[in-house]
């Protein structure tokens, strides 16, 4: 079984990346295979609306890293999906991976048994940021809302999160629950 965490952080050392590996390690601790991926360090091209999507086993994008990133997104036991909150919302990052999801169909649907959603805010956004993931992971799987996990805080500057001990307990709790959830499954 693995946990993938997808980060949509231009920030490498952000707080919604430190998060999902407090989460990643406490799901690691309990025999669960972990992956993170930084969307920052992929190339992802934009999703063109092309009409053929939907239609195909792949992304005809095929020249970037998001048609591989995709596939470990919908065969992956458990997700975690991490965002800052930027202007209310999502990140472009994640914004730009969310949509090149599209591919897919909307038949085919994420393997996933427990999700959890990381969102983090200097001041605002954060339930419509969670929010969004949310709406994301619904149209892509086939689970019930109990198995989608939420994790919000507020962290002013990059690096804040790390002291916010109940933010990062949070996080921790998120990655023994869904380890236990997928065990139990």
């Amino acid at each position: 079984m693995k946990i993938i965490a997808i980060v949509g952080s231009p920030r490498l050392e952000g707080n919604s990346s430190y998060l999902a590996d407090i989460a990643l390690e406490a799901a690691e601790k309990q025999g669960i295979e972990v992956e993170k991926i930084s969307l920052i360090e992929k190339h992802i091209g934009w999703c063109v609306g092309h009409v053929e999507c939907g239609s195909q086993p792949f992304c005809l994008l095929t020249q970037d890293d998001g048609t591989a990133i995709v596939e470990k997104l919908f065969s992956a036991a458990g997700v975690i999906l991490a965002s800052p909150v930027y202007m209310g919302t999502i990140s472009a990052l994640m914004k730009s991976f969310v949509e090149r999801t599209r591919y897919r169909g909307n038949e085919l649907k994420m393997h996933s048994r427990s999700v959890g959603l990381i969102a983090v805010a200097s001041s605002t956004g954060i339930e419509d940021t969670l929010a969004c993931l949310e709406r994301f992971v619904t149209r892509r799987s086939s689970l019930p809302p109990g198995k989608i996990h939420q994790v919000g805080g507020k962290a002013k500057k990059p690096g804040d999160a790390k002291t916010n001990q109940e933010l990062v307990n949070k996080a921790r709790e998120l990655g023994r629950f869904m380890a236990e959830e997928l065990m139990h499954a």
